[in-house]
């Protein structure tokens, strides 16, 4: 794939609607009907995202292997590629909500709690999948700005 500002930041953009079109899903929204069918599209959703992330990986260390970058070109790229690898993290780290809901579930019918604790417990476990959401439309904004900036450093340079 041929990479450029506006495929770069395409693809960081449609990523980014994938994940907001989580926060829709029913376990999202209503706490008290978990869904198994979500946790198929979200691993589907990942799994998506991070091979597009993978072909922007490749392209962004053929950049910063080039030898014909300034210095000050191979540092933002360099912060560029940090902020990738992060947002490549963060949706791995996503990924695992399925695993620790399913653990959880079973653990928990175990133990025969109130009904309010199990639905304190997973609340607590989808607010910190919800900030892990912020934390992957942070990320994505910040390779969004470094994208255009980086290009606009290339032009005059």
């Amino acid at each position: 794939m041929n990479h450029n500002l506006n495929t770069d930041i395409d693809i960081y953009n449609y990523i980014n609607t994938q994940f907001n079109n989580i926060r829709t899903l029913t376990t999202f929204t209503n706490i008290s009907n978990i869904n198994t069918s979500d946790f198929t599209t979200i691993n589907n959703i990942s799994i998506v995202c991070l091979d597009k992330l993978s072909d922007l990986s490749t392209h962004y260390l053929k950049k910063i292997n080039e030898d014909t970058l300034s210095l000050i070109s191979l540092d933002k790229l360099s912060k560029m590629y940090d902020i990738h690898n992060d947002l490549i993290s963060k949706i791995h780290n996503f990924n695992n909500i399925s695993k620790e809901t399913a653990t959880n579930i079973k653990e928990l019918a175990l133990l025969n709690l109130s009904s309010e604790y199990t639905k304190f417990i997973f609340e607590d476990i989808f607010n910190r999948y919800k900030l892990i959401l912020c934390q992957i439309s942070d990320c994505i904004k910040k390779l969004n700005i470094f994208s255009i900036i980086f290009s606009k450093y290339q032009e005059k340079y």
